[in-house]
């Protein structure tokens, strides 16, 4: 199934400097910081910024009839996207974050056209674990060959 993922009201435009990831289900954009973040986003440049909350609100189903796992949100600003997963468990939570981040990308594909963005990255973030190593990840590798997307495991995005 074909979807418009910038048509379906599950997006907000901003150029704040700092906000943070929620997930409420759907995500959401957050500027309190006395709320517990699940990502921070820096802004430095003050790009304008269109937060997608993918997960829960981009209506997806597979073959089956059953909802298609996206990730939690997608950064679209300049011909840069990235896809945000956020993960809070201990075991297994980078591949299954990646795996969300692919089928994210490869729904999101079908409809808009890869050429139009210059940089796709994709971020799995787990306050658990600031840093983790994901060059070793087969799935990261995955992600570069089919869609050149390069893999992070970081807390903090920072648009550049």
């Amino acid at each position: 199934m074909k979807v418009n993922f910038f048509k379906q009201g599950c997006h907000k435009e901003l150029d704040d400097v700092r906000f943070g990831i929620i997930d409420p289900r759907p995500a959401e954009v957050c500027l309190d910081t006395d709320l517990v973040w699940l990502a921070t986003v820096e802004n430095p440049l003050r790009q304008k910024i269109t937060f997608l909350a993918a997960d829960k609100c981009i209506p997806l189903r597979n073959e089956r009839g059953q909802e298609v796992s996206l990730c939690e949100a997608i950064l679209a600003y300049g011909q840069c996207l990235d896809f945000v997963e956020v993960k809070t468990g201990d075991k297994n939570w980078f591949e299954s974050g990646l795996h969300q981040i692919e089928s994210t990308a490869r729904h999101f594909f079908d409809y808009h056209d890869i050429k139009q963005f210059g940089r796709l990255r994709g971020f799995v973030s787990n306050r658990r674990r600031p840093e983790f190593n994901a060059s070793s990840s087969a799935t990261a590798k995955r992600l570069w060959m089919q869609f050149r997307i390069v893999a992070y495991s970081k807390n903090v995005i920072v648009l550049e």
